[in-house]
Parts: C-alpha cells; structure tokens; sequence
C-alpha cells in the first residue's frame, strides 16, 4: 500500500468487504482494476496500491480461501504524490464505509506531506470548500485531544 493511501488497511476484514468478496466470487475475476505505481529501491515489492486497497483484500482473502485462480487486477499508472493523492480521494471520498477520521486523518497527512499544499490549495485542487476541509481538520483534533484525555486517564489516572 501506498504510505498516503487513505484506507486504513489493518481495519478491513471479511464483515465490511463481504459484498466486494461475494461480487468477485461471482464474477470469477475482479472487474474493476487498482491503480498502482512501480515501486523503485523497495526489494519487497514492485508496486504500491494507489486506490484499490478493498480490491486488493479482497482478492487475498479469496486466494487464502481456495479462490487461488482470482487474480489481483492492476492498472500501473506513472505519477507522483499529488496526483497520486487526488485519485485516491476521487475514488474514496463518496464511499459511505470510509469514515470521517479515517477522511480527516489523510486530509492533514496530505497538507503535512510533501505536496506543499495550503489548505486552500488542496481545497481548490480536491475541488472542496475551504470549510468542508477545515470541518474535517476540527473534527481530527477533537479526535486526538479526546484520545489524549482519555488515555492520561488510563494511563495517570487522571481525571481533565
């Protein structure tokens, strides 16, 4: 997986895949292609997932689960971060199973990465208002400020 891919890969699991595993099973083959990019210097692997993480769990679930002919589609694209990040969130961004945080937490990771990008920037080339994105921001640090009271508690016992 791409490092700037906005799904949260560990999450995924057979319960919220289920309708994308039963598709491919019944077609015998996945239909609609990920979109990767070569990977130089990486003696691990020659691609990353760009958009398709869902397909590409998908596909491995089936393959451990005797579907071992369902072959993972891939469609290999040349670009670079900033396109690769604007086609993830095309593909992602009216998905009703990707969640705020996870859209929140990969709108700051986009502005604090190398795209060099101010929020108005990126608002204008997500073709999104400046407040839908700093709705999104205010929602990741409400997130991190409730997270980091509730594990002072755990943690100290204390009580904010």
């Amino acid at each position: 997986m791409w490092e700037g891919h906005n799904r949260d890969y560990a999450a995924l699991s057979y319960e919220n895949c289920r309708e994308l595993i039963e598709s491919i099973r019944a077609q015998g083959r996945q239909e609609v292609p990920a979109i990767v990019r070569r990977l130089t210097n990486n003696p691990d692997f020659d691609f990353e997932v760009i958009c398709g993480a869902r397909r590409h769990w998908s596909v491995s679930w089936l393959n451990a689960n005797n579907y071992r002919d369902i072959k993972f589609l891939v469609e290999p694209r040349e670009m670079e971060d900033e396109e690769a990040f604007r086609i993830a969130d095309l593909e992602n961004r009216a998905r009703e199973d990707l969640t705020d945080y996870e859209r929140a937490k990969d709108y700051l990771l986009g502005l604090d990465r190398a795209l060099s990008w101010s929020p108005k920037t990126m608002a204008d080339r997500l073709n999104v208002s400046e407040a839908w994105l700093a709705g999104h921001s205010t929602l990741l640090d409400c997130l991190k400020q409730s997270l980091g009271h509730l594990l002072a508690r755990m943690i100290f016992g204390l009580s904010m």
